[in-house]
């Protein structure tokens, strides 16, 4: 149940990192950066936190299954480079993949993804949530993308990171709605790659250090009412007994 979720279980984080052409030069760097500190918050916080890496591409990659080594995982984030093209779905499909296969039924299991481009690969939809009307050509691919978010999010946390260093005019405010339609846990918005390390940052907080679930703060209030209830009656006690007190003496 992703309502249950608390920072106490071991926590799976499938990471989708672009990689598609569009990233290349500062922008692939300042990723790398941005992901080597989220998995070194979210590992040194806790050896109970495994990450797995997929490379958002013309058709999407795992990199890695689920570990908490995190010299491997720098290792695989630096040496990706830039090239391709976008295909969301396959993605999502093999974060939702990777994290079906991790058998802790109490764990936290979480998807993290950045992208700075429009869905243009992979399976289309022409019915569905997006139109023509939304984007002249991402509508299909976002259709089909949206879906299977919509799926996971019964059962997986998801973060979304759209870092739209180079969009603008319609393209940035379909790619600014898409990918805040596919998250259930928080959507962040970067234009300048240097504010990225902070917005992963961020994130790998959110993560390590949840919200406190609505029910552990009912029993809390609930705590220090019947404390308070405690209190005041003593205190009632204690005049009532001066009372009677100063009335037979």
């Amino acid at each position: 149940d992703i309502g249950q979720y608390t920072s106490t279980n071991s926590q799976y984080t499938a990471l989708i990192l672009d990689t598609s052409g569009s990233m290349e030069g500062t922008p692939i760097e300042k990723q790398k950066e941005a992901a080597i500190s989220f998995c070194e918050t979210l590992i040194n916080t806790s050896s109970d936190n495994y990450i797995s890496i997929i490379l958002l591409n013309t058709s999407a990659s795992i990199k890695c299954d689920f570990t908490n080594n995190l010299d491997s995982l720098k290792s695989i984030i630096n040496a990706i480079r830039a090239d391709g093209g976008t295909n969301i779905n396959d993605a999502l499909i093999k974060a939702g993949n990777v994290l079906n296969n991790v058998t802790d039924s109490k764990a936290n299991k979480i998807i993290v993804l950045c992208s700075d481009g429009l869905p243009e690969h992979g399976a289309t939809l022409s019915n569905g949530k997006y139109t023509s009307s939304d984007h002249r050509w991402a509508y299909e691919y976002a259709n089909a993308a949206y879906n299977t978010a919509t799926e996971l999010k019964q059962k997986y946390q998801i973060y979304t990171l759209g870092f739209f260093h180079s969009l603008e005019g319609e393209d940035l405010a379909f790619g600014q709605k898409f990918m805040n339609d596919l998250q259930n846990e928080g959507y962040y918005n970067v234009n300048d790659p240097e504010q990225l390390i902070d917005v992963f940052e961020e994130i790998a907080n959110e993560i390590v250090d949840p919200d406190t679930p609505v029910e552990e703060l009912l029993q809390r209030v609930t705590e220090i009412m019947k404390t308070m209830f405690s209190i005041a009656l003593q205190i009632l006690y204690a005049i009532l007994k001066v009372l009677v007190t100063a009335t037979t003496a």
